[in-house]
Formats: structure tokens, sequence, C-alpha cells
């Protein structure tokens, strides 16, 4: 099962409260080589082309959730719809790109990626770029399920049980609290 997410958009709480509640562990994937074109600047570790094998499994396995910004690109729209529906258990958590570019602006820490200086321009555009591409290559007219940050944020357990039914999964309801985990 596969959360696909724009930066800053909650990703990281909203796995940790699905693992918390449901008991499946987090898939952690290291990173990759290689970088997406139109996407050399995206301040993730995994902008890159995901091999069919590895992109099903993360999409199809009921042992575990991924939780990964995988690059909406024609390339892996083409191996998740290769997925049959039933199987093929998508959510795309999105937030506005002007909303997610600024949070990842104002992060504390140094910037691997050089997204806060000599490659801010580039950034931000990549942010809008994968915003978009997400509505263009993972529509939910395909069967994956778009879940707002902001809706996310201001009605957590309407959209956790959402998700969790989605993915068809058994939950502890006393462990359905949406936490801020770093």
């Amino acid at each position: 099962m596969l959360l696909t997410s724009c930066m800053r958009s909650a990703s990281t709480s909203l796995i940790k409260t699905l693992c918390a509640a449901t008991g499946l562990p987090q898939h952690i994937v290291p990173s990759l080589p290689g970088k997406v074109p139109g996407y050399e600047v995206y301040p993730s570790s995994t902008v890159a082309l995901v091999s069919k094998d590895v992109l099903a499994d993360w999409v199809c396995s009921k042992e575990y959730i991924i939780r990964e910004h995988l690059v909406p690109i024609p390339e892996h729209r083409q191996i998740i719809m290769s997925v049959p529906e039933p199987q093929r258990k998508v959510v795309v958590l999105k937030r506005d790109w002007r909303a997610s570019f600024s949070s990842q602006m104002n992060r504390g820490g140094k910037c691997p990626y050089g997204s806060r200086s000599t490659n801010r321009d580039d950034c931000e555009k990549a942010f809008k770029k994968f915003r978009e591409d997400l509505e263009k290559y993972f529509p939910p007219s395909d069967g994956f399920l778009h879940v707002e940050y902001d809706n996310l944020t201001k009605n957590p357990q309407k959209y956790l049980k959402e998700i969790i039914e989605y993915y068809q999964l058994s939950y502890d309801p006393s462990r359905l609290i949406l936490g801020h985990y770093k």
C-alpha cells in the first residue's frame, strides 16, 4: 500500500498514525540513484525512476505501508495502472504547492538540495510541477484516493478512517490519532 505525497504535507505524521493504528510496519526506502528530468532539484532522496517490480510491490503489498514522494510521471503511471484495480492501493496526499514550497523554505536545518539558495527558483517550479503532475498522472478517476492536507489536518478522524477503509485494513480506533511526528 503506497502513500505518495507532496513535500511537507503531513505524510510522516500520517504514515506513523496508520502504522500505529493497523500494526503494519512502515517500509523505508533508501536514497535511490538518479534523478527524473524536470525534478533534478526537487528536495527528495527518491526522485528516481522506480522499477516495475519494486513499484508494483509498493502498491500491492498487504505486509507494509510505504510513504514516498513518488514522482508522478508517465512511466510510474503505466506501472501502477498495470496492477488490477482491486489490488491497486495508492493514497495521494496533496497540499497547495505554494504552501508546500513555503513550508520547505522555512524548514529548520541545512538543505542538501540548495533549494533555499542557488536552486530556489528551480525548486519552486518543481513543487508546482509535482502538484500538477499528481493530478495528471494519478487522478481519482483511476482509483487513486486523493486527500488534501487542509482537509486531513482540519478533520483528521474522518480522513484517517477514509484512508483505512480504502486500504481495507482493520485497525484499533483508539490509536487513530493524527499526531505530530518528526
